[in-house]
């Protein structure tokens, strides 16, 4: 008790960050198995909702990750080690700068540390191009920057004591930065960008060391910079809450576009059936897949066919009106009457001729559609989505034979 009264602000850090990890693994269901506990830990997808960082983030204007990020670890080890060093380093620091300096510190180096790891991936990519390949596109997280930004800090502070115990504190600290970087050389998937921008910003803010040690002896005057320190880190949680339901919303509508047209796809190729038994080009006993049959069932009257293709038509016409083009909807006009004009009379060859071309000009609009918008998926959704089969013209009768 005595431990956490002094150093409150090392505990509550150490505290939430251990709270965000246990709500990472909850929200996915536990941590992804890969082989052993070192290479287990957090998917893509849940560290991207919780806020970990990319440069593409950045320059959408999703500032606050750089915030976020510092709390966001991806597996045991990871978060481990981390806390490790935030317990050593930050009870160190806590005792000389106090709770709401301590707390300042943290943001201004994780948050400015981040941002310029994040922003200097593109345009070191752009100007080293022809010499090294910069990694741009991956997320990273962890507080491992931050930690970073205080070695750095305490082997300024111990350059400027001039002091024996100076020049141990520098040598040491500078001995763990140059392990670190070796160490992220080695390792793969390690953000060596946000090692190195927390530690310009932390050996930025060694500079500072005589007026943060001034400014301990006055804990009233500091008190705004704790205020400050949370509500920005509060904020950043909030936006990054904002943003992950935004995104979710409009994932699911782009899902529910594609799934529209996957479901178009299927009761057209359903429609295609239909119709070649109502003109007699094949078996009038034909399974269909329909809300309103057994699957499986026979349908061997004209009956049944025709309202099969009443309830195939139903379907097309509450298609949303952003499917396809005006010529699709011509197209499904076409279908439609023909498909009624079959249900009353055999229809002619060059009706069975018209009813093939349209259903194909059909297929072929909903398919790009579908192709694209997969495609789209797949580069805004972080989350994996489970493969679902493409249905094909013509493969109608073979879907009422599945297992239920």
């Amino acid at each position: 008790m005595d431990r956490y009264e002094k150093t409150p602000a090392t505990f509550g850090l150490v505290a939430s960050w251990i709270i965000l990890f246990l709500a990472m693994i909850a929200v996915q269901g536990g941590l992804e198995m890969s082989g052993n506990i070192i290479t287990s830990g957090i998917l893509p997808w849940t560290g991207h909702s919780f806020g970990d960082l990319t440069s593409r983030a950045l320059l959408n204007g999703q500032v606050w990750k750089a915030l976020t990020a510092t709390f966001v670890h991806y597996s045991v080890p990871h978060i481990f080690f981390n806390l490790l060093g935030l317990w050593q380093l930050g009870r160190l620091m806590e005792s000389w700068y106090g709770t709401s300096q301590f707390l300042g510190l943290y943001v201004v180096i994780g948050f400015f540390g981040n941002l310029l790891a994040g922003l200097s991936k593109p345009l070191l990519a752009v100007l080293l191009q022809s010499w090294v390949t910069i990694p741009v596109l991956g997320a990273s997280g962890g507080g491992s920057g931050v930690l970073c930004g205080f070695i750095a800090m305490l082997a300024v502070v111990g350059w400027r004591e001039k002091t024996r115990y100076g020049d141990y504190l520098k040598t040491q600290m500078l001995v763990i930065l140059v392990v670190t970087a070796i160490l992220g050389v080695i390792i793969p998937n390690i953000d060596n960008f946000g090692h190195a921008g927390g530690a310009i910003l932390g050996a930025c803010c060694g500079f500072l060391d005589p007026i943060l040690l001034r400014r301990v002896e006055q804990p009233r005057k500091n008190r705004w910079i704790a205020v400050v320190s949370i509500a920005a880190i509060l904020l950043s949680f909030g936006l990054q809450g904002v943003e992950a339901k935004r995104e979710h919303t409009f994932i699911q509508v782009v899902e529910n576009d594609l799934k529209a047209r996957r479901e178009a796809l299927t009761r057209l190729s359903q429609l295609a059936m239909i119709y070649s038994a109502l003109s007699q080009r094949g078996p009038h006993d034909i399974a269909i897949d329909n809300s309103q049959f057994h699957p499986g069932r026979r349908l061997a009257s004209r009956d049944d066919l025709s309202r099969a293709a009443e309830s195939m038509l139903k379907v097309f016409a509450a298609l949303p009106k952003g499917m396809g083009d005006e010529s699709t909807a011509k197209s499904l006009a076409t279908v439609s009457k023909l498909t009624r004009t079959a249900e009353t009379r055999r229809p002619t060859p060059g009706e069975i001729a018209l009813f093939d071309r349209e259903v194909l000009r059909v297929a072929r609009r909903l398919q790009q559609e579908e192709r694209g918008l997969a495609a789209f998926l797949a580069r805004i959704n972080p989350r994996p989505a489970k493969p679902v089969r493409k249905p094909r013209l013509g493969e109608a009768k073979a879907q009422g034979k599945g297992k239920r």
